[in-house]
């Protein structure tokens, strides 16, 4: 199972300003990526996973509301 995001952010003592900042990208980006309701892009995943000293895939990231969107089209796609 993958670990969360805070759980290896707080393992290496910084505030989501901190890796923001690293990241490039803003502090509510990180608290709704924590939170679930976003999903980072694919570039910013890696930068992420990149300085917490992880593999993107090690990560749990959340699945946002897009992506429960679309899983839920599909399966109502493979109902019909």
């Amino acid at each position: 199972m993958g670990h969360t995001l805070r759980e290896l952010r707080t393992a290496k003592g910084w505030s989501q300003e901190t890796l923001a900042r690293m990241v490039g990208v803003s502090q509510t980006t990180i608290w709704y990526v924590e939170r679930g309701q976003r999903r980072p892009g694919a570039s910013t995943r890696e930068r992420i996973a990149l300085l917490l000293g992880v593999t993107p895939a090690t990560i749990a990231w959340p699945a946002g509301q897009a992506n429960a969107n679309e899983a839920k089209q599909a399966d109502a796609a493979q109902a019909s």
